[in-house]
């Protein structure tokens, strides 16, 4: 994706698809051993996280590439909120947890102590689970020692395969912490896709802070790596 326009962003939706292609095209071992689709899979979770949001609230997302933005911003989301006037900006980096020797805890520890200090306070984390659906653990305790950690993510938020249904999935909110709750979202990937409208691509002006000054961007395409 190295000449990715800058202002076109496509639908969550549409990056889980781009990546069912990309496996359908090089098949899974390549794709998941392979570094040369890294910039695929942050979309990838990224865009699930997104579908998660989306089936709670509401509100349209799109996405792109960020590396371009800022060393430590992996994906640049962007929605308009409920009533289409709130345009807001929403960076995120992306990590995996494996269990290969470490913790959840200690992968999250490791991405709060050595992000970029500069615009730190305005990104937002998310921990694939991969490789062991169905996990189980603390959120009080991980939430407690994420607070002690004096985080400057502006959210952490940690995503699950269920271990019985292929497309369910569960996005859980360990940081902040409000009212001592720990917010929690289960939804099923194939219904939120499915629920999907066009557009699935959108080009933003130079300065847009609201819909009238966004664009349908029809006719493009972008080739899968």
């Amino acid at each position: 994706m190295e000449n990715y326009p800058r202002n076109v962003y496509m639908s969550p939706r549409n990056a889980v698809s781009r990546f069912q292609q990309l496996l359908l095209k090089h098949g899974a071992d390549a794709v998941e051993r392979s570094g040369a689709f890294k910039i695929e899979k942050e979309l990838l979770i990224a865009g699930i996280m997104l579908c998660g949001l989306q089936s709670t609230n509401k509100f349209p997302y799109y996405l792109r590439p960020g590396e371009d933005i800022f060393p430590d911003v992996d994906v640049r989301a962007i929605t308009w909120g409920e009533d289409d006037d709130h345009f807001e900006e929403i960076d995120i980096q992306v990590t995996e947890f494996e269990s290969h020797g470490q913790s959840l805890i200690q992968v999250i520890e490791a991405k709060i102590r050595h992000q970029a200090q500069e615009e730190a306070e305005n990104r937002h984390l998310i921990v694939n689970v991969r490789e062991n659906p169905g996990l189980q653990f603390s959120t009080v305790e991980i939430a407690r020692e994420i607070k002690g950690l004096n985080p400057t993510f502006k959210s952490i938020w940690v995503i699950i395969d269920d271990a019985d249904e292929q497309w369910l999935y569960h996005a859980v909110g360990v940081w902040p912490i409000r009212s001592g709750q720990v917010a929690m979202l289960n939804f099923n990937l194939e219904d939120v896709i499915a629920a999907g409208t066009p557009p699935d691509y959108i080009k933003i002006r130079r300065g847009a802070r609201n819909e009238n000054l966004s664009d349908i961007y029809d006719g493009f395409e972008l080739p899968l790596p």
